[in-house]
């Protein structure tokens, strides 16, 4: 009930507040600009964050690079709010919007036509929130936010300046497979207009080169099936698939289905009938494996069903016309003895585009 009374209040109390948002911007416009000045003034004494905050964006304004990364550091600080080296949730959304002031100083800078500067910074900023968010009991999500903010800030800065695009390509990588990974995923192909085609293929390589010192790897393994992916490149995607074959057939069948996607139908059954025959017997079938029996199932039904078709086609075909002869098969539909016996399944040794693979 008391709930209810307090929704019944709802449209009265924001009437209110916004007669009283109202009122305050009459009267501020109706200050003179000393009479602002000495209000504003009378605010940086009574409130160190006001002052903080203005001191930054003056910094910004005037590109002083020295001062705004001092700022920034001091921003991103988790020691003012840690206790025992660790931010609690109680704490920690006071230093998330702490830290969210470093996002208005390097979009300062941009704007101020420091953009190669604003770079550096936001790099330096990342760093140090990838360091440190363990420390913070960042329950409700607020340094993710943070980090948008900055990478979002970079962007913009990289758009306005245009880095080096080897080097951005090579950080973006970092970023992927390093710690602000877990943090917020920064999409590489937001930066396709940066990079170029040049520092997209330095992005293809540095992401191969990485995937081979760790092919076990989650994170080498998504970005480089991800940038393969958006090249349209399917051998580079059943590359890293084929790099380690789950012994329960669930990778061949992942392959399969890649393949399906491409209208490449022969080669995924022979990667679905592998995995079927590497996977273990039917006591130790697992979900997965089963999984993989359903696709053959049905492509098998699909393929009945073709043959069916195809015959009825036959019989129906005008007398005296010769019917072409079909290919002596056994009842599974596999070739007989007495045809060559089919390729088997794919190697991917090398891709056509360079991208090397199992």
């Amino acid at each position: 009930m008391t709930l209810l009374s307090r929704q019944g209040r709802l449209p009265q109390q924001r009437a209110r507040a916004r007669t009283r948002a109202d009122g305050l911007d009459a009267w501020l416009t109706g200050l003179s600009q000393d009479e602002l000045l000495a209000l504003l003034r009378e605010q940086v004494d009574q409130d160190r964050n006001v002052r903080r905050r203005l001191e930054l964006r003056a910094a910004g304004a005037r590109g002083d690079l020295a001062e705004v990364r001092t700022c920034v550091r001091e921003l991103l600080d988790i020691g003012p709010f840690a206790q025992h080296g660790y931010v609690e949730y109680a704490d920690a959304r006071a230093y998330g919007e702490q830290a969210e002031q470093a996002v208005s100083a390097i979009t300062a800078l941009t704007a101020a036509g420091r953009a190669g500067d604003a770079i550096d910074l936001s790099r330096e900023a990342l760093r140090h929130l990838a360091e440190t968010h363990e420390q913070v009991d960042d329950s409700d999500g607020l340094l993710g936010e943070v980090a948008a903010g900055l990478a979002e800030a970079h962007l913009d800065a990289c758009v306005a300046a245009r880095p080096d695009p080897d080097d951005t390509a090579r950080w973006l990588v970092g970023q992927a497979l390093g710690d602000l990974g877990d943090l917020i995923d920064i999409d590489p192909f937001d930066y396709e207009d940066v990079l170029g085609p040049q520092g997209l293929a330095t992005l293809r390589e540095s992401a191969m080169a990485a995937w081979r010192d760790n092919r076990t790897g989650w994170a080498e393994k998504y970005l480089v099936e991800r940038l393969a992916k958006k090249g349209g490149d399917v051998d580079a995607v059943i590359a890293v698939h084929a790099a380690y074959l789950a012994p329960d057939g669930s990778t061949h069948l992942t392959i399969a289905r890649e393949l399906d996607a491409v209208g490449r139908q022969g080669e995924a059954l022979s990667w679905a009938e592998r995995g079927l025959a590497e996977a273990p017997g039917s006591a130790d079938m697992s979900d997965r494996s089963l999984d993989l029996i359903d696709y053959l199932c049905t492509r098998y039904a699909q393929a009945r069903s073709l043959s069916r078709s195809s015959s009825t086609t036959r019989t129906s075909m005008p007398p005296g016309r010769p019917r072409p002869e079909p290919e002596p098969t056994t009842l599974s539909g596999s070739p007989s003895p007495t045809s060559p016996a089919p390729p088997g399944p794919p190697t991917h040794s090398v891709c056509t585009c360079g991208w090397p693979s199992s």
